[in-house]
């Protein structure tokens, strides 16, 4: 039979000890960084979709301050088209400020604008 050394156990039982606490504490440290890497590449990764995003929204933004643009004009311009086609005052307004015709005896001033 073995004799038992109380030394040696008492020194082999602190080594373990010492190496299992250490062993916890490498857990418990890895334990909470692989959250913060997921977290960090989550996050690199992320990046170009949210510059995407901002580009997208500020095209959108421009898309629309010219669909409001050219709905104006599309108004302005069916307003003048309607009074071309029913009001023949205007019409003839138009055309005499436009255009150097005069009707038969009639003198025409000039303003220059």
């Amino acid at each position: 039979m073995q004799k038992i050394d109380s030394k040696k156990m008492k020194k082999k039982f602190k080594l373990l000890s010492l190496s299992k606490n250490l062993a916890d504490g490498a857990n418990c440290l890895l334990l909470s960084i692989i959250p913060l890497v997921f977290a960090s590449i989550f996050w690199f990764l992320s990046l170009p979709h949210k510059r995407e995003l901002g580009r997208l929204e500020a095209d959108l933004q421009a898309s629309l301050a010219r669909l409001d643009h050219a709905e104006s004009t599309k108004n302005d311009l069916d307003v003048l088209l309607r009074c071309i086609k029913e009001d023949p005052e205007f019409l003839e307004v138009q055309a005499r400020d436009r255009v150097p015709w005069h009707k038969r005896n009639e003198i025409i001033f000039t303003i220059e604008r």
